[in-house]
């Protein structure tokens, strides 16, 4: 069960699921002994300040959802500055099921958004993907039907002319201290930061 799922038919994660649930537990242990890459980028600081200053200003009131949802950094972002309902799309089945457990309010839907033939609707979409990930998504968000020049964050740029089908993300990491919200995450985390530090 706790495997990336490339079908497209995805178990959903139980709604109503707590860090108490044993399935939780066993989320927490695999996301950490095995998932090194999304703990790496929550270390990314920088590109994390600059995630922040964009959503500070755009998400308060808004539905937001996140494409590759992770952990929930970029929801939890959204959240701490106002926005009114979060929604996550999560392929990686640890993954979701312990964000779902963290955030037992939120819709942390268990699918790959390249393979869903709608996304929920929001205001906002969120991202945190790769360059090469850059073009095929914005072609995906083009045939569900997303106005992707105001609806997603952070902005694509150089759409057209790009050599390979590459595009740059508009994001510009900011360096300084953690901002706020990347600090209450932690905080909120610290269970997991705790077992990570443990298993060394």
């Amino acid at each position: 069960m706790f495997e990336t799922i490339e079908n497209p038919k995805f178990a959903p994660i139980p709604n109503d699921l707590t860090t108490d649930d044993p399935l939780w537990m066993i989320s927490l242990a695999q996301i950490t002994r095995h998932n090194e890459h999304y703990w790496t980028d929550v270390d990314d600081i920088h590109t994390y300040n600059a995630y922040e200053t964009i959503i500070k200003d755009k998400v308060k009131d808004k539905v937001v959802c996140d494409l590759g949802s992770g952990l929930g950094v970029l929801l939890h972002l959204a959240e701490n500055h106002g926005a009114k309902e979060c929604i996550g799309i999560e392929s990686n089945t640890q993954a979701a099921v312990y964000s779902q457990g963290m955030y037992p309010h939120w819709n942390i839907i268990h699918n790959n958004f390249f393979k869903m033939h709608d996304w929920p609707v929001a205001d906002i979409y969120l991202h945190n993907l790769d360059q090469s990930i850059l073009k095929p998504m914005m072609d995906k968000a083009e045939l569900v039907g997303l106005h992707h020049d105001y609806q997603i964050f952070p902005r694509p740029k150089n759409l057209r002319d790009t050599p390979k089908g590459v595009i740059e993300s508009s994001l510009v990491p900011l360096e300084g201290e953690p901002m706020d919200g990347m600090v209450d995450f932690v905080k909120t985390h610290h269970r997991a930061f705790k077992e990570r530090l443990r298993l060394g």
